[in-house]
């Protein structure tokens, strides 16, 4: 080890370097899924503590938890659960709702002291009361909202740390007489928690060992023989850059086969003069792809934004298939329905990904908005896939949303749904205009609080815009993008199309 950690090789520095970022990068995947599951573990708890505190208040009387607080006004008046009857029947309910909810903390009630300055217990679903002993170190905001319930995230007790919801309790005149305090030890979460960390921790250390195996005995060799074959390395290295040239070379002629293959903006600009289209992929090539298709009577136009799983090489492959398919449903099958090309497109990519196959179920496949537009009557025809169709008419935005179903998968076929997307139609006027669009733009994190853009942001973007040419449209929405973008990365592949009828 002392040899290779001393070696000058640059081969050997780039390898520790690899491999010290893997480590860093599956301890910070721990990390994140450690923090993930203590933020919604500890939600989860926190809304089933408040629901069970606010169905319990209601089911305790009021009127008689206010005589047992009068009538037993000192500590350890009872210490019995059956020493007084009305006490008894509480307790037996709380303790009720603590088994069945399989809680391991008692429910308790709590009253005010005489100075209003502590909390003091009254029922308890334990097994032995511990009547108007003190509530010593109580979360501060108990006091301020026991009028309003409520839910306390992480706080400390004498007892430990704690997750807790209160519900007032009233009595028959509506005044709160008592409080209902549900409990769960925060350290629950931090046990779950540590056995997750534990399970995530040891994958990636075997993972890590054995990438470490092959890359020690790698790098042996290399040491090994590094004076003696120090030319072969060199050529080995100029190897490798070549070899990554020609990747990206491939990268980049593939590239410009798919940018030969979809509509660009002319194109359709071609078939619709005011219209634009916002295109930009995250990687060199793209998931996302317009389509076009001029039918054979020559008034009536089929356009689709597509959008396929992923995004880069894996994304562009399965765009080349969808656009084939779309092609031959046109060309060979004569169907020109966007209801049914989608339902044919469906059938064509789990055919040609193999889905059907027993073993090979992946869900790999691509959300579409497809619309067939009459350049004569101006009657539109939509059919969309996860994705919807915006129409702005009358200086009112309206969403007609595609179906909740994708194309390609079988995970349809295993919940015995059948693929059978709906038709609609709309009849435009002049000086409407219709927007499609993949998920890219909406799903864009950013802004000030580093949120989504949202479908309801894009919609108004558009509406704001109306009156501007539709060249104009395109240029606010890419300025938004950017603005809202900000620092961040792009998230996913984006395609935007608008066509104003004239």
């Amino acid at each position: 080890m002392g040899r290779i950690l001393s070696a000058k090789s640059l081969t050997v520095r780039i390898s520790l370097v690899v491999f010290l970022a893997l480590g860093a990068m599956a301890l910070y995947f721990i990390y994140n899924s450690y923090r993930t599951y203590l933020i919604t573990a500890e939600e989860q708890v926190l809304n089933q503590l408040d629901a069970v505190a606010k169905t319990a208040s209601v089911n305790l009387d009021g009127d008689a938890h206010q005589y047992l607080a009068t009538t037993y006004a000192k500590k350890d008046d009872i210490t019995q659960n059956g020493d007084d009857s009305v006490y008894q029947q509480m307790h037996g309910f709380l303790k009720w709702v603590h088994d069945v909810n399989g809680f391991n903390t008692d429910l308790y009630t709590l009253v005010f002291s005489e100075d209003k300055q502590y909390f003091e217990f009254i029922i308890t679903s334990g097994d032995s009361p511990y009547y108007r002993h003190t509530y010593v170190q109580f979360p501060p905001d108990l006091k301020d909202k026991f009028y309003n319930g409520g839910q306390l995230d992480r706080h400390r007790s004498e007892n430990g740390v704690w997750l807790s919801a209160f519900e007032p309790i009233r009595n028959s005149q509506g005044e709160v007489v008592a409080v209902l305090m549900v409990d769960r030890k925060f350290n629950d979460f931090l046990r779950h928690a540590t056995m997750q960390l534990s399970r995530d921790t040891l994958i990636s250390l075997i993972i890590l060992a054995v990438i470490g195996g092959f890359l020690y005995r790698f790098l042996r060799m290399v040491v090994k023989n590094e004076e003696e074959q120090k030319e072969a390395l060199e050529a080995s290295n100029y190897m490798m850059a070549a070899k990554n040239k020609a990747i990206q070379d491939s990268i980049n002629y593939a590239k410009r086969i798919q940018d030969a293959l979809i509509p660009n903006e002319e194109v359709i600009k071609s078939r619709f003069s005011d219209s634009y289209v916002f295109f930009r992929g995250k990687d060199v090539v793209s998931g996302d792809f317009p389509w076009m298709f001029r039918l054979e009577n020559d008034d009536e136009v089929l356009l689709a934004t597509v959008d396929c799983t992923g995004h880069g090489v894996p994304g562009a492959l399965l765009s080349i298939i969808g656009y084939f398919l779309l092609n031959d449903i046109i060309k060979s099958k004569g169907i020109t329905t966007p209801a049914r090309i989608l339902d044919e497109l469906h059938k064509g990519v789990v055919s040609a990904l193999n889905q059907e196959i027993e073993g090979n179920s992946g869900n790999d496949g691509m959300d579409v908005a497809l619309v067939k537009i009459n350049l004569k009557t101006n009657k539109v025809e939509f059919a969309g896939a996860h994705r919807p169709l915006v129409w702005v008419n009358n200086n009112q935005v309206k969403e007609i949303k595609g179906d909740r179903l994708a194309i390609g998968g079988t995970h349809y076929a295993r919940k015995m749904k059948k693929v059978e997307f709906k038709n609609h139609e709309i009849q435009v006027s002049e000086g409407d205009s219709i927007h499609f669009f993949s998920d890219g733009y909406p799903d864009q994190i950013g802004g000030p609080e580093n949120r989504r853009l949202m479908t309801k942001n894009m919609k108004q973007i558009i509406l704001d815009n109306q009156n501007k040419p539709m060249s104009e449209m395109g240029q606010v929405l890419k300025d938004r993008f950017e603005s809202w973008k900000g620092t961040e990365m792009q998230m996913d592949d984006v395609l935007v199309i608008g066509i104003r009828f004239t």
